[in-house]
């Protein structure tokens, strides 16, 4: 009986550490669609093995995806409880190759592709060849 207890509080405990996980190998493009949807905000980027805090906190990217198509817009926080839609808008899409997950952008200006490197429920981490950006889920204070 003891055994059997043990391995219900082991199994358990697992099951509530699961959010932190990184969920990009578990999940498929859909539903890291579903996980992206969202409002994210920049803490910080690498470059070259240096870290740099993200000095603008009052912008939020903003994720909306349905299946593996969605896209990226930008707002401005107006420290009155609204914010401002920036104009500037990217048409995302995922895709994988290589046993990787990328988000491919595409605005009016140019094309790019970021590798998702760790999706959680409260962090995003993306990734190019020179550069990374760590980005962490923003909730609203009502």
């Amino acid at each position: 009986m003891r055994v059997i207890i043990i391995i219900s509080l082991v199994f358990l405990s697992s099951c509530f550490n699961e959010t932190d996980d990184n969920l990009v190998d578990k999940l498929d493009l859909f539903d890291i669609g579903k996980q992206l949807n969202g409002y994210w905000i920049l803490t910080k980027t690498i470059k070259d093995g240096q870290s740099e805090h993200n000095s603008n906190t009052d912008e939020l990217e903003h994720f909306e995806f349905d299946g593996i198509k969605g896209i990226r817009s930008y707002l401005t926080d107006n420290h009155d409880g609204t914010f401002s839609i920036s104009s500037f808008i990217s048409i995302c899409r995922l895709k994988d190759h290589d046993d990787k997950k990328f988000l491919e952008f595409t605005s009016m200006f140019d094309n790019w592709e970021l590798e998702i490197v760790k999706i959680t429920k409260g962090e995003l981490i993306l990734a190019d060849s020179t550069k990374t950006w760590i980005y962490k889920s923003f909730q609203k204070e009502e």
